[in-house]
């Protein structure tokens, strides 16, 4: 008879012990093991019986090796767990083919684990112990278990579906493809757009207190990577620290996933060998990710329009407030134009204040020389603020509003707003950052909350900060929402093909990238007889912070360059101000055009303007939230420009 580990030994297994000594975290989770009871509390007997569609179990298969099957009721709906008392709990669960609970001989005696999870509500509860019976009926499967442990868990990173059985016409039909590793791209793409996940792990002993793993896993769709299309790479996020799953993999190097799809019904079910890598070993494979945990895939199966239960039809995902951003493999990062830089500083020197949400923050780059920076015009830096702000202390949970602090690393990504390379005369680069705050942000309010202190009660500081010494990290250079890099005579960037005709869509703090780019041809327009045509909208509560940002750039060209009608750059702005009227239209060079308009981006707004017959041969550029990128995207639509003409940069890093 299987006994609980925790009941008998008092103590958490060596497994759990060696991750939680590796990560820190022994001496707090020390006794913690209690909190695992050795039977199914009333209340999580009442959830199982009362509140599941579904209920992902761990098994093994003939090899020892873990996977996750998913059972459900015969017509999707709940009721098909039945809870005889604290130990004993009948599944009466349709199967399917390809799903490890219809391939699997599940012989009395087998281990077994669940995962009770109300994707609706975001409760979940899980158990392990054994199995009594098994028998098959007529594509079903009843089970009888016995319980031995129970945990409750709490609802961080699920994500809220409303969910229920589809309505069909006729019988699904399931598709099975079964392979050895590597995974097809179909079930790799399959994994990327996952934002959810049932995990299973095995910890095996030779006296009596063995039992499995099954466990949940979510973040934003993303969060989870296939490396080189074989290795499965999921990052560790805060948890409550007893480190389970974790410390089974430490102890069997075993794991096994189900990875479902909500909308179609799809289900992959891989199975392989597993390690967890922390500190540099698991940052050189996801940057910036402390702890992974990789499986190589040994086998794995997709199985096509299984899932009895799927989420309604018109309803939206609920994501999780506690997901941080996805972070990509090092492979991925590469493709995605990021640069990773190691000992190189950024030294604050100065503060412009634009408004009191609003700031340029200038610094001096200092390399110790191995580590060259190039930025090109529209790239962001990935800024490390804990040596200014420090890092969180652990939290198992937040208050609303606040749960993004518990993955929080200090490290933020910006784009860069103006970059002037070193020179002979002066040898740090200059790197600045045009940042607005964020309310509920936990980095731009102290960054702005600084800029107002100094302001404030040291407003000489603001134009030399060097004597504060505030130095932060600059880890990396990203981006490919770039102007098109063509060199002109003498080395300074100019344009032959690409068109110089450009259309820039700015939407509020969406005009840093191209201050960058503007900036650029600015300093290079004097290189060459070809003229630049840029048409600039720009839109926001108080537009007066956008123009007097583009007149600051403008006014670094000289005069001459642009004050006849053979000037190499002509600008015409088109200034959408929602709340605050343009107070004063900066001092602009004759071939600057401004055109002042009250209210928000419309959907008509090129054809209201006159503007259709300007937009042929444009090379057009993108910058927004959501919201302004949607009606931007409208308004091109509009005119005959489709998505795939547009280049887009969103605020989602």
């Amino acid at each position: 008879m299987v006994t609980s580990y925790y009941a008998a030994k008092r103590s958490w297994h060596p497994g759990e012990l060696a991750i939680q000594r590796r990560l820190g975290y022994d001496e707090a989770m020390a006794g913690i093991w209690a909190a695992v009871d050795p039977f199914m509390p009333e209340q999580h007997q009442i959830f199982h019986a009362t509140r599941l569609h579904f209920l992902p179990l761990a098994v093994l298969d003939d090899r020892g090796r873990p996977w996750t099957g998913i059972a459900c009721g015969p017509d999707g709906q709940r009721g098909f767990v039945h809870v005889r008392n604290e130990s004993s709990v009948r599944i009466d669960a349709l199967t399917w083919p390809g799903d490890p609970l219809h391939e699997f001989q599940l012989d009395p005696g087998a281990l077994v684990a669940g995962l009770g999870i109300e994707v609706s509500t975001r409760r979940r509860n899980k158990f392990a112990g054994h199995i009594m019976s098994s028998l098959r009926r007529d594509g079903g499967l009843l089970l009888d278990l016995n319980v031995d442990q129970a945990l409750g868990n709490c609802p961080k990173y699920i994500n809220v579906r409303n969910i229920a059985p589809p309505a069909r016409t006729s019988a699904p039909t399931v598709e099975v493809l079964r392979r050895a590793s590597p995974l097809s791209p179909a079930a790799i793409d399959l994994v990327h757009a996952a934002d959810t996940f049932f995990l299973a792990t095995t910890f095996a002993s030779s006296d009596g207190t063995s039992h499995l793993g099954q466990n949940h896993r979510g973040g934003l769709p993303g969060f989870v990577r296939v490396l080189h299309g074989s290795t499965v790479v999921v990052p560790d996020f805060s948890g409550n620290r007893f480190m389970q799953s974790l410390g089974n993999i430490e102890a069997s190097s075993l794991a096994g996933l189900a990875v479902p799809d909500f909308v179609t019904g799809d289900v992959l079910y891989l199975t392989g060998s597993a390690r967890t890598l922390v500190g540099e070993t698991a940052q050189k494979i996801m940057p910036r990710q402390s702890v992974v945990t990789l499986i190589d895939v040994q086998e794995w199966t997709l199985v096509r329009d299984a899932l009895p239960v799927r989420q309604v039809p018109g309803t939206a995902v609920e994501r999780s407030p506690y997901s941080p951003p996805v972070k990509y493999l090092a492979e991925d990062i590469v493709q995605k134009g990021e640069v990773s830089l190691s000992g190189v500083k950024l030294l604050l020197s100065s503060i412009d204040l634009h408004s009191e949400h609003d700031a340029t923050f200038t610094f001096h780059v200092e390399s110790s020389g191995k580590e060259k920076v190039d930025v090109r015009p529209g790239q962001a830096a990935i800024v490390d603020l804990s040596s200014l702000f420090g890092r969180n202390a652990y939290r198992h949970m937040a208050q609303t509003g606040a749960e993004k602090t518990l993955n929080d690393d200090g490290i933020r990504t910006w784009t860069i707003s103006r970059f002037e390379p070193s020179s002979a005369t002066d040898t740090s680069a200059l790197l600045s950052l045009t940042i607005r705050e964020k309310v509920d942000g936990s980095m731009t309010p102290k960054l702005l909350g600084l800029a107002r202190r100094l302001a404030s009660v040291r407003p000489e500081l603001l134009t030399d900060t060097r004597p504060l010494d505030i130095r932060l990290d600059l880890v990396g250079v990203v981006g490919s929402f770039v102007l098109p890099e063509i060199v002109g005579k003498d080395g300074i960037l100019s344009t032959g093909r690409p068109s110089r005709r450009l259309l820039w869509l700015a939407g509020g703090i969406g005009i840093t990238p191209f201050l960058a780019m503007l900036r650029a041809i600015v300093s290079g327009s004097g290189n060459t007889d070809q003229p630049w045509d840029i048409l600039l909208v720009v839109a926001d509560k108080d537009v007066n912070i956008p123009l007097t940002l583009v007149s600051s750039v403008m006014a670094t060209l000289p005069t001459s360059t642009l004050s006849s009608e053979s000037a190499l750059l002509r600008l015409r702005v088109y200034a959408l101000s929602s709340q605050s009227p343009v107070t004063s239209t900066p001092a602009l060079p004759p071939s600057v055009e401004i055109h002042q308009r009250e209210g928000r981006l419309r959907e008509t707004f090129f054809t209201d303007e006159g503007l259709r017959g300007d937009m042929s041969a444009r090379s057009v550029f993108l910058c927004g939230g959501p919201g302004f990128e949607r009606t931007a995207m409208n308004a091109l639509a509009a005119v005959g420009i489709g998505a795939g003409d547009v280049r887009r940069e969103g605020f989602n890093y």
